[in-house]
């Protein structure tokens, strides 16, 4: 299924696996030279990606379709696969506890299913429209937690550079509220023009996000006063970088995001002075879009 995707947008599987896997290992090195948190924020991706795999209905699915020792043997083979390439980085930078207690819950995690279950709908501090914040919060609240969490440590340990992380992890987080185009209904009944339509959505993602970092903004530019301007900074290029997403997204309505145009706003985080061009490159592509179904 994975290859079918990929070919989708038009390239072969295996240089969907090399973005892949450049981007990961650019991620790992940055991490680890960027923070001294970075084993433990990397064990908890790799379980977060684990736990997933551990999900009542889809391994109800597979019992349908296997003998119980098959069950299980599939079961500890895609965690193994999914934990090998942060096991692999893990002894990379020597820390072998951490490839011990990963691959132990991955093992774990592989013999058990759980089904998340709240009788009561998990609120949140948005409205009900437009639907990405109060649909993607309730998915990602986790998320929050975790990126609160780290704010708490950074400034219990001295450490701007994991409380700049935790505020990026929030807008990381926001960005993929809009990773999947919405069904055309959801577009077409706004009665607005192409413009409009974007400029409310801009709107809101600005003002959801910024109630999301206002906690972390605050308590560290209490605890790291001589960094605000930093802070500052990551944040205009969390609001611009997101902002590009939607851009794109729309850009490519009602299809996902391409290759061409991913690898565009991939050269954009390289090389930020790109955003010149890029945004009202994406801006004009979102126009003659959304024109197909909204009208002034």
């Amino acid at each position: 299924m994975i290859n079918r995707h990929i070919r989708a947008f038009g390239v072969p599987p295996w240089v969907g696996y090399l973005a892949v896997l450049v981007a990961f290992i650019g991620f790992s090195l940055y991490a680890f030279l960027k923070t001294e948190w970075a084993v433990y924020i990397y064990v908890i991706l790799g379980l977060s990606w684990v736990a997933k795999l551990s999900e009542k209905r889809r391994n109800d699915f597979l019992k349908t379709g296997f003998r119980r020792k098959e069950y299980h043997s599939i079961r500890i083979l895609e965690n193994a696969i999914i934990s090998l390439p942060f096991c692999l980085f893990l002894g990379y930078e020597r820390e072998f506890w951490a490839i011990g207690v990963l691959l132990f819950m991955a093992f774990f995690l592989a013999l058990i299913n759980y089904q998340w279950t709240l009788s009561k709908t998990i609120p949140t501090p948005f409205s009900r429209r437009p639907f990405e914040f109060p649909v993607g919060f309730r998915k990602t609240f986790y998320g929050f937690g975790l990126a609160y969490s780290l704010t708490f440590i950074a400034i219990w340990v001295g450490n701007f550079n994991l409380g700049a992380f935790a505020m990026m992890l929030v807008f990381f987080i926001t960005l993929t509220y809009y990773s999947e185009p919405e069904q055309e209904f959801y577009v077409w009944i706004h009665s607005m023009s192409a413009t409009q339509f974007m400029m409310y959505k801009l709107k809101t993602f600005f003002i959801y996000s910024t109630i999301l970092i206002v906690p972390i903004v605050m308590a560290l530019g209490v605890a790291f006063s001589e960094s605000i301007w930093i802070l500052a900074v990551l944040a205009l290029l969390g609001y611009i970088y997101v902002s590009l997403i939607i851009l794109a997204k729309y850009g490519a309505y009602p299809s996902k995001i391409n290759i061409p145009d991913g690898f565009l706003i991939g050269l954009n985080i390289v090389f930020p002075p790109l955003l010149l061009l890029a945004i009202p490159f994406f801006w004009r592509k979102s126009q003659r879009r959304l024109k197909t179904y909204l009208h002034d």
